[in-house]
This record gives structure tokens, sequence and C-alpha cells, in this order.
């Protein structure tokens, strides 16, 4: 997935483009030919208003990141039960995104998330193959 430069999707292999919120054109998102599209979102509001052609999204910070340094989780989503109403409302897979790691994953699949992304609970492990590995497992294990 490509994050800038979306225009070097059409002469390249990659598999998608994503659309950082700052970034996310007004209106309807379309999808380029053959390319998944992907955006993020930091409210339920912002997800619920969202329209167009994306393959899915992140919402975040759902916990407080481990690679960011003070940058908590959202505190409107600490109301669990408007975030899963959230979650159920929206028109595309929702994964989750900030302090995500593999013991919250039950958590995360029981409010609705369709999955979730790991970025610091993997490179900084001291040993992040392992750390994904193990998550791997811990999400395999998930029904």
């Amino acid at each position: 997935m490509l994050h800038q430069h979306h225009e070097l999707a059409r002469t390249t292999t990659v598999g998608g483009i994503h659309y950082r919120e700052a970034d996310r054109p007004p209106g309807v998102i379309k999808a380029p030919p053959g390319l998944a599209v992907s955006t993020s979102f930091h409210t339920l509001e912002d997800l619920g208003i969202c329209r167009g052609e994306l393959d899915y999204c992140f919402l975040s910070p759902i916990y407080s990141s481990l690679s960011k340094a003070d940058y908590p989780a959202n505190p409107a989503f600490e109301d669990r039960e408007q975030l899963a109403s959230g979650l159920a409302g929206s028109r595309y897979p929702v994964l989750a995104l900030g302090g995500v790691t593999p013991d919250k994953f039950a958590e995360l699949q029981e409010l609705g998330f369709a999955g979730a992304a790991l970025l610091g609970g993997i490179w900084q492990a001291d040993d992040p193959v392992a750390a994904w590995e193990s998550a791997a497992e811990a999400a395999g294990r998930l029904q």
C-alpha cells in the first residue's frame, strides 16, 4: 500500500493506496481500477460519514500508542458500547490501530473490529519475528 505518491501505483505492482486522514480527498472516494483503497479515521463521526470505494479502514488510537510517545488512546473510544455501535454501523471493515497487542485481540473482535494492525508491538519487541509469530498464533485462535 502506498501512503503517498499515489500516482506511482499506476506504474508499479503495489496492491493499493492508502489515504491518511489529512490527505483523504473530499467527497466520495473513487478506487483506481485494480487497486485496493484504505483510509484512516480518528473519530466515529468521520467513519460514519465517509463515502466511497474503500476496501477497509483503520480507526485509531484505540489504546495508547506503543510507537508514538505521548499519543494516548482516544478518550471517545473508552465508551465501549458506543464504539461497538459505531463499528456495527460502518459500511467498511474497520481495523483497530494504536497500542494493539495480541492480548487485546479478543476484546477487539468482541467490539466488532474486522481486524487489527500491529506496529510498535512488533517492531519494538526484542525479537520482532517471534513477536509476529506470537501475534499470528493468537489471531489464529480467534473464532
